[in-house]
């Protein structure tokens, strides 16, 4: 730990799914001491997430990674002063729980400045603290179609697409990170004081869609589905090769334009006018995709890769999860991690998201058994009795 840049940081966490705990999961990466808390019977819901093996959860154990867990139930009287003995000493804490709950609990902004006036309070939701919307439930699959991102995503003349997985919770769990890194920089080198963060998980899909309001604002206009195209650039697609695999082609400038008309052998388009912007690309994007896709289909992946790498055109494969765990690339980088596991053995998993030079991050180990860090936290941090703590086991408490 004595390298991990954050291994100063306390962090308690109260969040339940991906998009909370994922807060907790990047600081963690980088040396966060993050102390997640469950409730006694229930635990957090990915524990009961598929899939799993011999009933061990799988998304459990990449998303509890490094983390210390504990058991509380907040319903009772005796959590209120556990809670407040945890935050004595904190940086974070991080909740997921709908507006208005954590007050309900007696644990809203105001009572935890009390506790800790130096206390980051990062409140995660799916429309935020504020507004009309902000007692209603949602994730990740409410936010892909309230951000926008969905009436974006598909063909045309088809139906909207969500995404497969949590992506607006993970999208909202890196700017939570932030957000939380912004503050304890804030309180560290200015203010001294901490503060209330209030996130949600539909801003960040509504910002990274692109500049569509500033489009309607100024144009009025709408940005209809287009499969895997974009309005600003062709070819901008995928083309299924001879092999009946997929490449992907990106051209963004004029220069990827004429490698890519190299590739194919079609320099004879780099005489016509009009294809020299991307304005006059687009305008020609059926023919431009025809052309691109005739090619692609005399060629293996394989070639149609070579070819175009000879030439530097922005271009790759599409890889599902048994080609990235073969590809040289991945492997060199380390971007599959493995970690032992008292419960799996050893398991494989995603490694930290971005790489240091003097301070790196690290996968200690994977997500623990519920309760697994009762004792250290009770008994060797906040200093209770072996008898105290079995009497809370006894009345439910943990």
């Amino acid at each position: 730990m004595a390298h991990l840049p954050l291994k100063n940081v306390k962090v308690i966490e109260l969040a339940n799914g991906l998009a909370g705990p994922g807060i907790g999961t990047f600081l963690s990466d980088y040396g966060a001491e993050v102390i997640k808390i469950e409730h006694p019977k229930k635990g957090d819901m990915l524990r009961t997430y598929p899939h799993m093996k011999n009933g061990v959860p799988l998304y459990f154990k990449v998303m509890a990674r490094n983390k210390k867990t504990i058991t509380l139930d907040l319903h009772t009287e005796e959590s209120k002063e556990i809670l407040t003995d945890l935050l004595k000493d904190a940086d974070v804490l991080t909740e997921s729980f709908r507006p208005g709950v954590m007050e309900r609990f007696g644990l809203g902004y105001e009572a935890i400045k009390a506790i800790n006036p130096c206390v980051v309070m990062a409140r995660l939701s799916a429309y935020g603290q504020t507004g009309p919307y902000s007692k209603k439930p949602g994730f990740a699959t409410v936010a892909d179609a309230f951000s926008g991102l969905a009436y974006q995503q598909g063909h045309p003349e088809k139906q909207p697409l969500l995404a497969p997985y949590g992506y607006s919770d993970q999208v909202a769990a890196i700017i939570g990170a932030y957000a939380v890194m912004t503050a304890l920089y804030e309180r560290d080198t200015i203010s001294q004081e901490g503060q209330e963060l209030d996130l949600t998980i539909y801003q960040g899909p509504y910002t990274f869609v692109g500049p569509h309001v500033t489009w309607y604002d100024q144009l009025h206009c709408v940005t209809e589905r287009m499969g895997n195209r974009v309005p600003n650039a062709a070819p901008r697609n995928l083309y299924k090769t001879k092999d009946k695999k997929w490449l992907v082609v990106a051209c963004s400038s004029p220069s990827m334009f004429e490698r890519i008309c190299k590739s194919i052998g079609r320099e004879d388009l780099l005489t016509q006018d009009d294809l020299q912007t991307s304005e006059g690309r687009v305008a020609r994007v059926d023919e431009i995709d025809d052309i691109m896709q005739s090619w692609a289909g005399t060629k293996t992946l394989q070639e149609a890769l070579e070819i175009m790498e000879a030439n530097e055109v922005a271009s790759g494969p599409v890889l599902s999860v048994e080609d990235i765990f073969s590809d040289p690339h991945y492997q060199a980088r380390g971007d599959i991690v493995t970690v032992e596991d008292d419960e799996l053995g050893s398991v494989k998993m995603q490694n930290v998201l971005f790489g240091m030079s003097r301070t790196p991050g690290e996968v200690r180990y994977a997500g623990q058994k519920m309760g697994a860090s009762n004792i250290e936290i009770y008994r060797d941090q906040l200093g209770y009795s072996e008898e105290k703590i079995a009497e809370l086991k006894e009345k439910g408490v943990i």
